[in-house]
């Protein structure tokens, strides 16, 4: 947090934005008393399980000139249920650049090519961080289940975290026939070109 706060000084930082719940208002708080940081604005992305706001940066919302939402809805739960003040609370949308998702045929041969899946093979995949609120465990009970009646499709996990203990296993206590792709520099884009369907 020193090297944090020396770092906004030295460029005379103007705002500040932390992300998720953990710690950020203690940071923001922190680097404004230190660093003297105008603005302090916190990005909720993630309000829900496992992560909770915590009863510490509550206590630092005086400090936190605003609190980002992602949606609507989001903003809406971040007033009514977090408790936020309504004129702290501010809505920047997620935006998804839909031309960077466009099928890549050339790419997604490419990629099957890689991990040596038939071109005719259906290919359903995940790409999400190992954490255990992404279900990757019904993400492969459907999986074992869509094996038995079609043995020619194959199964693509893509991320990391937490939950991924080996190559090819994590502690979801399960052993995947291909291995755990991890973080992919290509992906999304490309890795989803290789896949007949998506699994969120």
């Amino acid at each position: 947090m020193r090297r944090l706060a020396a770092l906004m000084v030295r460029h005379r930082i103007d705002a500040l934005v932390t992300v998720e719940c953990r710690r950020q208002n203690v940071l923001g708080t922190y680097c404004r008393e230190v660093a003297n940081v105008p603005v302090i604005l916190s990005a909720l992305h993630s309000t829900g399980w496992p992560d909770g706001v915590g009863k510490l940066n509550r206590m630092l919302t005086s400090w936190t000139d605003g609190f980002i939402a992602v949606a609507s809805e989001h903003g809406r739960f971040l007033r009514e249920f977090e408790k936020f003040p309504a004129d702290k609370v501010f809505v920047i949308p997620n935006g998804v650049d839909t031309q960077r998702f466009l099928r890549n045929e050339q790419a997604g041969q490419r990629i099957r090519n890689e991990l040596s899946i038939p071109p005719d093979a259906p290919v359903i995949g995940i790409v999400a961080a190992l954490r255990p609120e992404k279900n990757h465990a019904l993400f492969l009970e459907a999986a074992r289940r869509i094996a038995q009646v079609r043995s020619d499709a194959h199964f693509v996990i893509v991320g990391d975290g937490p939950c991924r203990t080996g190559e090819n296993t994590c502690e979801l206590g399960f052993e995947f026939s291909s291995p755990l792709l991890g973080t992919r520099g290509d992906t999304p884009p490309e890795i989803l070109s290789a896949m007949d369907v998506f699994c969120s």
